[in-house]
């Protein structure tokens, strides 16, 4: 399979170019293509049992989609690794998503309760419906 090989490595270099157009210098990510190539590379981070800094980062800018994770469990690529990776990734992607809707509803929460203690409430009541 080395076109599609050649393939999903350039995809990994081109999500590397954008991301760096969006102010995000993965650095470490770009060294780690030079060296092992984009599968390789893909495989030695899915093989780490901690989630890689560079996903946290992309989920916080939104972009999960540009992530190594994203691309191992397209239909596109998954003949490129083994089911484990597969999984993996899957797994990745969806404790952060989880981690996500979480840090999203306590922060919800935390407004819905500051804004019920405020004391502007009763004159601002319209903004916060009451």
């Amino acid at each position: 399979m080395p076109a599609l090989d050649d393939e999903y490595h350039h995809s990994m270099m081109a999500i590397y170019e954008r991301e760096k157009d969006y102010g995000y210098n993965a650095a470490y990510f770009k060294q780690m293509l030079d060296q092992y190539g984009g599968v390789e590379a893909a495989k030695r981070l899915l093989a780490r049992q901690e989630v890689q800094q560079g996903l946290m980062t992309l989920w916080e800018m939104g972009h999960l989609d540009n992530s190594v994770e994203a691309h191992v469990i397209d239909d596109k690529y998954r003949p490129l690794f083994t089911e484990a990776e597969i999984e993996e990734a899957r797994r990745r992607l969806e404790e952060i998503s989880r981690t996500w809707a979480h840090s999203t509803a306590l922060a919800d929460s935390a407004s819905r309760n500051w804004t019920r203690s405020c004391p502007l409430r009763k004159h601002a009541g319209r903004f916060w419906g009451g």
